[in-house]
C-alpha cells in the first residue's frame, strides 16, 4: 500500500481548519462577552455525553469484533472520531438551544433524542461495517419512535 497523498492532505488540512475555526471562534465570543460560565457548563456536559456515546460505540464495536465481523483499524477510528466529534457537537447545539428558550427539559425529550441518536448511530455503523447501505433503513422506525417520545414532551407543557 502506498502514501495517499490526499488522504494525508485531508487529515490535516480538516484539522489545520478545525483548529481555525476555534481559535477565531473563541476570539470573537470572547469579544462579545460569551465565554461564560454557562457556556463552559454547556459544552462540559456536552463533552460528557460524548464519551458515554463514545463508549456505547466502543462496546457495540467490540460486540460486533466478537461476533466475527472483519474491522479495520482505519474504519474503527474512523467511526469512534466520528461518534465523539457529532455527539459533542449535537450535544452542545441541543443543551444551547435548551438553555436559551427557557423550557425545562423533560425526560421524555431526554429518551427520544437518545433514541434517535444511539439508532441512526447503530445503523450507520452497521451499514459501513457490512458496506450496505440498506441497514440505514433500520434506524426509522426507531426514529419514529424517538420523535413520539419528543412529541410527548412538548404536549405537556402546553
Amino acid at each position: 500500500m502506498g502514501i495517499q497523498i490526499g488522504g494525508l492532505l485531508g487529515l490535516y488540512g480538516g484539522l489545520f481548519c478545525g483548529v481555525l475555526g476555534w481559535y477565531f471562534g473563541r476570539k470573537k465570543a470572547a469579544k462579545q462577552r460569551g465565554l461564560d460560565e454557562v457556556h463552559e457548563h454547556i459544552w462540559q456536559k456536552a463533552k460528557s455525553f460524548s464519551w458515554y456515546m463514545t463508549i456505547i460505540t466502543i462496546y457495540f464495536l467490540f460486540t460486533l469484533y466478537g461476533l466475527g465481523v472483519t474491522l479495520h483499524v482505519p474504519a474503527v477510528l474512523g467511526i469512534l472520531m466520528l461518534v465523539q466529534m457529532a455527539s459533542w457537537g449535537f450535544g452542545g447545539a441541543v443543551l444551547t438551544g435548551l438553555m436559551f428558550s427557557g423550557k425545562e427539559i423533560d425526560s421524555n425529550f431526554i429518551i427520544g433524542i437518545t433514541v434517535i441518536v444511539l439508532s441512526v448511530l447503530l445503523f450507520v455503523i452497521l451499514a459501513i461495517v457490512s458496506d450496505s447501505w440498506l441497514f440505514l433503513f433500520g434506524s426509522i422506525p426507531f426514529s419514529v419512535i424517538g420523535l413520539y417520545f419528543i412529541r410527548q414532551s412538548k404536549s405537556k407543557e402546553d
